[in-house]
């Protein structure tokens, strides 16, 4: 859970973190902005701000939070174009569009939507030489098995100018 949070809002600034893919877009003057009020409002708006070359293979990222409240604001206009079998459903096909909207626990309570290809937005680390280790042990004073891995990782952005970074109001 802590290193999905890192991969999206992560800051280099705070010890022990690296920049996040949202840190790295804020940075970035080529970066495509849109935004919206209310969560069905704001994806439409980071759609219709999709780049059409980036269009055909383009993913919406949304908070889960986010993402609940789009599936609420679907149901509020009538907008029945999926099924309500109760499935904890985690995508969904933006109606009338191609376009996957993603709920990722990464975007949390950001109230910021991410539209590019997924291949643009890169996440990568070590774990292939001495800076790195892995330690499994049973803890006699927790009674519990612990896991501690210390390694080196990091997100980055090929084409800043093909995100879209909306922020639902």
């Amino acid at each position: 859970e802590k290193i999905e949070q890192l991969v999206w809002t992560g800051d280099k600034d705070n010890a022990g973190e690296f920049d996040g893919l949202l840190t790295i877009l804020n940075g970035e003057e080529s970066v495509i902005k849109a935004n919206g009020t209310g969560a069905y409002a704001g994806i439409k708006a980071a759609y219709s701000a999709i780049p059409v070359a980036v269009l055909p293979k383009a993913t919406i990222f949304v908070g889960a939070d986010t993402f609940r409240a789009f599936m609420l604001d679907m149901v509020e206009k009538n907008y029945y174009h999926y099924a309500a079998n109760g499935a904890d459903v985690q995508e969904f096909i933006l109606p009338g569009t191609n376009t996957k909207v993603v709920a990722v626990n990464g975007l949390n309570g950001t109230n910021k939507v991410v539209a590019a290809d997924a291949n643009n937005l890169f996440y990568g680390c070590d774990m292939m030489d001495d800076a790195e280790s892995i330690d499994f042990f049973y803890s006699k004073d927790n009674r519990s098995y612990r896991l501690v891995l210390d390694f080196n990782a990091g997100s980055q952005v090929a084409y800043p100018n093909e995100v879209v970074v909306g922020t639902i109001a």
